[in-house]
C-alpha cells in the first residue's frame, strides 16, 4: 500500500500512533473491516511484526476463516488461530439479549493476554466509525472499556462505505460482500446454541450466496426455516424456490419459508420465551 492512500484515508495522528508499534496484534475475524486494518498494518512495518489473532468458534463460517488464512498469508502476515473464549461462556451458550457483550469481553480479554505473551506493544480490531454510532451494537459498548484494544479506522472517522472503498482500493478481494454476523443471530434469543445447527445454517447460507444471494439469512424456530433476503432479492427468491428448496432440504430444511418483510438490518429473530405455551400454533 503507498504511503499516498493511507493518507487520504486516515489522519496523519492515527497513521503516526500506527507507524510508532514495533510489535502489533490485530483482532482478525476475516471480513472486511479487520483485513482493512491487517493490511494497512503489513504497510507499516515488517509483515512478519503483525500477529493476526482470529478466533476460531462454530459461531462463524468457515469459509472466512479459511479466506483469511489466505489473505494473511498473502501478506507475509502470522496468523494465529486462538479457541474462541465465548464457547465457555454461559450468557453467550445461552443465547442471550446480552451474548455481544458477553463474547467481546471473553474475547477482548484473550486478545489482550495473548499479546502480552507476545511482547507487543500496540493491540487493534476493525470497527469503524459508524459501528460507534449504532446503540444495538453491544460489543462495541465493551471497547470503551478496554482502551488498550485501539480502534485505528473509527479513530480515522472511516465509514463502512469508506472502509469499503479503501479495502477495494487494497486489492481485497470481497471488498463488496456484505457481512455475515454471528451465527448466533438464527436463532431466538435464549435457544442454546448447539455447533451441528450452526454448522448447518452456515452451510446452507453460503450455498445461497454461490448462488447468487449476496444478502440472505436462514433465522431457524426449531424445524422451521425462514429465509430472509432484502427486498430486491424478493422476486429472485420466489422465482428460484425450487433451487432454494434443494440447497435447504441437503441441509435437513424440510419446512422453509419466505418471509415477506424481507431482510432488515438489526431486527430480531423470535424470542424463546415468546414460543412458551404457543408452539402448537406455529
Amino acid at each position: 500500500m503507498s504511503y499516498t492512500i493511507l493518507k487520504k484515508y486516515l489522519p496523519d495522528a492515527v497513521i503516526k500512533k500506527l507507524k510508532q508499534s514495533r510489535r502489533c496484534v490485530v483482532s482478525f475475524s476475516g471480513g472486511i473491516d479487520s483485513a482493512v486494518v491487517v493490511a494497512i498494518m503489513a504497510s507499516l512495518m515488517a509483515p512478519e511484526d503483525v500477529h493476526a489473532a482470529m478466533f476460531r468458534s462454530f459461531l462463524h463460517f468457515p469459509e472466512e476463516m479459511e479466506r483469511g488464512g489466505l489473505f494473511c498469508h498473502s501478506l507475509g502476515v502470522t496468523l494465529h488461530p486462538l479457541p474462541g473464549p465465548e464457547l465457555d461462556v454461559d450468557e453467550v451458550m445461552n443465547n442471550s439479549s446480552e451474548r455481544c457483550r458477553f463474547c467481546k469481553k471473553a474475547r477482548g480479554r484473550e486478545l489482550l493476554e495473548f499479546a502480552k505473551g507476545i511482547e507487543a506493544d500496540l493491540v487493534l480490531e476493525g470497527s469503524n466509525a459508524d459501528d460507534l454510532k449504532d446503540a444495538t451494537r453491544l460489543g462495541t459498548k465493551v471497547l470503551k472499556e478496554m482502551p488498550q484494544i485501539y480502534s485505528p479506522l473509527a479513530e480515522g472517522g472511516l465509514s463502512k462505505d469508506k472502509v469499503r472503498t479503501l479495502a477495494k482500493e487494497l486489492d481485497i478481494s470481497w471488498w463488496d460482500e456484505q457481512a455475515t454476523a454471528c451465527l448466533a443471530t438464527r436463532f431466538p434469543e435464549g435457544h442454546p446454541l448447539a455447533a451441528a445447527e450452526c454448522s448447518r445454517v452456515a452451510r446452507a447460507e453460503w450455498a445461497l450466496r454461490k448462488a447468487g444471494f449476496s444478502q440472505v439469512r436462514i433465522k431457524v424456530l426449531g424445524a422451521i426455516a425462514c429465509l430472509q433476503v432484502p427486498q430486491t432479492l424478493m422476486e429472485q427468491a420466489l422465482t428460484r424456490r425450487e433451487e432454494i428448496l434443494e440447497i435447504g432440504m441437503k441441509e435437513g430444511f424440510h419446512h422453509l419459508m419466505l418471509d415477506l418483510q424481507g431482510y432488515e438490518w438489526g431486527r430480531k429473530w423470535i424470542e424463546e420465551k415468546d414460543l412458551s405455551g404457543r408452539t402448537e400454533h406455529i
